[in-house]
C-alpha cells in the first residue's frame, strides 16, 4: 500500500507540473517553420549560380559599335604598305538573326530581301540569318520564306502559349545554327556581337540600314522594355495572378513580345530551358516522372509571350545585361485590344513615331506597301 501511495503522489505532482508548464507557455508563439518549396522552384532558384552562366559571362562583352567606317577601313587598307596590311584586323563579323512569327505569309518579303541586301552592302562581313515559324507552313507560297521555315509548327492561336513555344523554338534553332557556324569559322576570334530579333509578319524596318546597324550593335546589351509590376488590371489578373506558383513571384517580369536578345542572353535562355528539364530527372530520381517543360509554367497566363523571356532573364539574374528600350514601334494610342494598323499612306507617320521613340522596327503595316514608297519614307 505504501508503494501505491508513493506512485499516486508522484502522478499528482507530475500532473500539477504539466499544468503549470502549459500555463507558462500559453503566450509563447509556435516555432516558425520555413515554407517548403517545390522541387521545380528549387531548380529555378539554383540556375543563376550554375557554372555554365559563370563561364558564359566570364569574358567581358564586346562594346565596339558597328558603322559604315568599318567597311571604309577595309578598302583603304589596300593602299597602305604590305606590313601595315598584314597587321590590320578585319572588321568584326557581327551576326543579325531575324526571327519571324507569321501565319502563312510574309507580305513584305520583297522589302525585307532588299533591306537585307542593303545591310550586307554596308557591312560586307555582317552575317544575317532568317528563321520563320509559320502557323500554317504548308500554305506558305513565297519561295524565299519557305527556305527559312522551321520544320514544324505549334499552330498558335491568339494569346496562347503556343506563340511562346514558337519563339522558344526559333531562338533555339538560331542559336544552334550560329554556334555551329562559329565553331567552323575563324571569324569567331574577332569576338563578334550578335542580336536575335523577334518580328511579326507585319513588321518593317523603320531605320536606314546604317542607322539600324549603328543602334543595334552600339552595345552588347539586350533590348527589352522590362516591367516588374502589372501595368493594368489585365496584366495583374491575366498574367501575374495566372502565373504558376512554381515561378518565384519576385521574378515575374513583362516586356513587349518584340525583343532583341544579345548572344549571351540568347544562349542563357536556351540553356536554362533545357537545364530545367535535365535537372528534373536527377531531382526526381526516376525515369517514369514526366519532365515539365519550362514553358508549361506560363501556360495559364494570357499573352505568355510577353512574360517568358523577361521572367527567365530575371530568374537568371541577368537584368543588368538589359537595356530598357523598345525594339519595335507599335501604336496603342487610343486602342485597347489591338494596336493601330497603318495604311500605306500613313507609313511616313509610323516611321516618324518609331524614330521619336528610338525604335528601329515598326509593325502593323498594311500589306499593299510598295518598296519604293517604303524606301522614300525611311530615307526622308
Amino acid at each position: 500500500m505504501a508503494d501505491f501511495a508513493v506512485k499516486l503522489a508522484n502522478f499528482a505532482k507530475n500532473a500539477e507540473n504539466n499544468k503549470k508548464r502549459k500555463l507558462n507557455n500559453v503566450n509563447e508563439p509556435a516555432p516558425l517553420t520555413p515554407p517548403s518549396i517545390s522541387p521545380n522552384t528549387a531548380i529555378l532558384n539554383n540556375l543563376s549560380s550554375h557554372k555554365f552562366l559563370h563561364s558564359l559571362y566570364a569574358t567581358p562583352s564586346t562594346s565596339t559599335s558597328t558603322s559604315t567606317s568599318s567597311t571604309t577601313s577595309t578598302s583603304t587598307s589596300t593602299s597602305t604598305s604590305t606590313s601595315t596590311t598584314s597587321n590590320a584586323k578585319p572588321p568584326p563579323s557581327h551576326k543579325l538573326h531575324l526571327l519571324f512569327l507569321i501565319i502563312d505569309s510574309l507580305p513584305h518579303s520583297h522589302i525585307w530581301q532588299s533591306y537585307i541586301s542593303s545591310l550586307k552592302a554596308i557591312h560586307p562581313t555582317l552575317e544575317i540569318t532568317v528563321t520563320t515559324h509559320a502557323k500554317y507552313p504548308v500554305e506558305v507560297s513565297d519561295v524565299w520564306v519557305r527556305s527559312t521555315l522551321l520544320g514544324h509548327s505549334h499552330c498558335p492561336s491568339w494569346g496562347s502559349v503556343e506563340i511562346t513555344r514558337g519563339m522558344i523554338d526559333l531562338l533555339e534553332a538560331a542559336v544552334d545554327a550560329s554556334s555551329s557556324s562559329s565553331s567552323s569559322s575563324s571569324s569567331s576570334s574577332h569576338n563578334p556581337m550578335e542580336k536575335y530579333v523577334f518580328l511579326s509578319e507585319s513588321c518593317l524596318p523603320a531605320s536606314q540600314p546604317k542607322n539600324l546597324l549603328s543602334a543595334l550593335f552600339s552595345s552588347d546589351k539586350s533590348w527589352l522594355r522590362l516591367q516588374s509590376t502589372p501595368n493594368n488590371g489585365y496584366a495583374n489578373e491575366g498574367q501575374w495572378m495566372k502565373m504558376s506558383k512554381e515561378i518565384p513571384p519576385t521574378k515575374i517580369r513583362k516586356a513587349d513580345q518584340w525583343i532583341a536578345l544579345s548572344a549571351r542572353e540568347a544562349k542563357a535562355c536556351v540553356w536554362a530551358s533545357q537545364e530545367f528539364e535535365n535537372q528534373q530527372l536527377s531531382t526526381y530520381k526516376t525515369k517514369t516522372k514526366t519532365k515539365t517543360p519550362l514553358w508549361r509554367l506560363f501556360k495559364q497566363c494570357s499573352a505568355s509571350d510577353e512574360l517568358y523571356f523577361p521572367t527567365l532573364l530575371a530568374i537568371l539574374n541577368l537584368e543588368s545585361h538589359v537595356e530598357v528600350r523598345e525594339v519595335t514601334f507599335v501604336d496603342w494610342e487610343g486602342f485597347t485590344k489591338n494596336p493601330r494598323v497603318f495604311e500605306s499612306k500613313d507609313v511616313g507617320e509610323a516611321v516618324r513615331k518609331a524614330k521619336e521613340k528610338g525604335c528601329v522596327f515598326m509593325r502593323k503595316i498594311k500589306k499593299e506597301l510598295k518598296l519604293v514608297d517604303w524606301e522614300s519614307e525611311i530615307c526622308s
